[in-house]
């Protein structure tokens, strides 16, 4: 537990890379302030727009340790509902995220070799951001090393 402790020291307020994506226009990043609330992802579907067809999460790991992990699904301002950002600078700086919370998993994963090796709740967290996203994740990393990306599926 001491060694999750420290990981969650080091990345809490670092800005870190969450999500990359692949498009017929090149690759890019989504960043968001704390790696374990994903606010962001959900939020970003005008990635979509510029043909969005995969995604690598980077990071995984650093969600070890928690009992439960959320993605923000939405937005809520002025008793309204937003599945993306709220429309109006206004509304927006009165926004709450709306979370869908999952299972989380307290186990060490940083050792596993194919993201089958990964506890189940982790694999079904990956799922469901494919599912939110509508595009397949492609890779999911789980430390620095090379080896510790997976390829998924």
């Amino acid at each position: 537990m001491e060694k999750l402790l420290g990981r969650r020291e080091r990345y809490l307020g670092a800005r870190a890379t969450l999500v990359t994506g692949v498009s017929p226009a090149g690759t890019f990043t989504v960043g968001s302030p704390y790696v374990w609330d994903l606010s962001k992802l959900y939020s970003e579907s005008w990635l979509l727009q510029y043909g969005l067809t995969e995604l690598f999460v980077t990071k995984l790991d650093v969600l070890s340790g928690f009992e439960r992990v959320r993605i923000c699904t939405g937005y809520r301002a002025d008793g309204e509902l937003y599945e993306d950002f709220p429309p109006h600078q206004s509304l927006f700086h009165k926004a709450e995220p709306v979370y869908e919370e999952l299972d989380g998993w307290m186990e060490e994963i940083d050792e596993a070799t194919s993201f089958e090796d990964l506890p189940k709740e982790a694999r079904a967290y990956v799922h469901r951001l494919e599912e939110l996203v509508g595009v397949p994740v492609s890779v999911v990393s789980i430390g620095p090393a090379r080896e510790q990306s997976l390829p998924v599926g």
